[in-house]
Parts: C-alpha cells; sequence; structure tokens
C-alpha cells in the first residue's frame, strides 16, 4: 500500500499514514522496571501495568515538518511555534519544534484529525 501511495510520486512534504492495527498491550510500569531504567520510582499514573485494547487506527508516519506547519499558521488556523528557524526556507523539511500541546492540536484540528491518545502513541 506505502509503495502505491509513493509510486504517485507525492510533494516531498505530503504526510504518509500508517495503519496501527487492533491489538492489546501492558501499559504502565513496574517500580522494578523503572529502576531498572535508572527512572527510580514510577511515577502514580504508570501503576499498576495493565491490559489496553486498542482498535485500528491511522499515524502519521514522520513527524510534522515547519513547512506543514507553516500553512497552517499561514492559514490562520495555528499560533506560531517558539523557535527561531521553523520559517526558514533551510530549516523547512525537519520536524516542527517547540509546539505546545495546544498548538499540536489545532494542527491535528486544521488537517482534519486529531492528537494520538497516550495509549496510541504507546502502543504505535
Amino acid at each position: 500500500m506505502r509503495s502505491q501511495a509513493l509510486a504517485l510520486k507525492p510533494p516531498p512534504d505530503t504526510p504518509v499514514y500508517v495503519w496501527i492495527a487492533p491489538g492489546r498491550f501492558e501499559m504502565g510500569s513496574t517500580d522494578e522496571q523503572c529502576e531498572k531504567a535508572d527512572i527510580g520510582a514510577c511515577p502514580d499514573e504508570e501503576q499498576p501495568p495493565h491490559t489496553v485494547e486498542l482498535d485500528g487506527y491511522w499515524l502519521q508516519r514522520t513527524e510534522v515538518t515547519n513547512a506543514q506547519y507553516r500553512r497552517c499558521v499561514e492559514a490562520g488556523a495555528c499560533d506560531p511555534p517558539l523557535n527561531l528557524f521553523w520559517d526558514k526556507p533551510r530549516s523547512a523539511q525537519l520536524p516542527v519544534t517547540h509546539v505546545a500541546w495546544h498548538q499540536a492540536g489545532a494542527y491535528a484540528a486544521w488537517v482534519s484529525g486529531r492528537l494520538p491518545t497516550e495509549a496510541q502513541w504507546e502502543y504505535a
């Protein structure tokens, strides 16, 4: 499916989405796992580990680029990010940075999407 999409020769900043199949996984960590990762005690919201079951969903394969985000700013739907190079031509294909959660949500809504849930992000 991805090869068929790329055969259409889309512009380089065209977002490519991947299908994440339905499934289940263990979300969260034990104190032992956190200590082994040199984190110390796990935050309360990470415990206890529990099974999460997800329906399938689409997720953008790569980060949003400065060029993609810039179009949202120019359309008036997004606030500019707080970095000094987001609108420079040489940075167009780099991932946009210094974007707050509400800015990311505004971009996702602008492209008729939404941000993934924490469980979807961890599963992907």
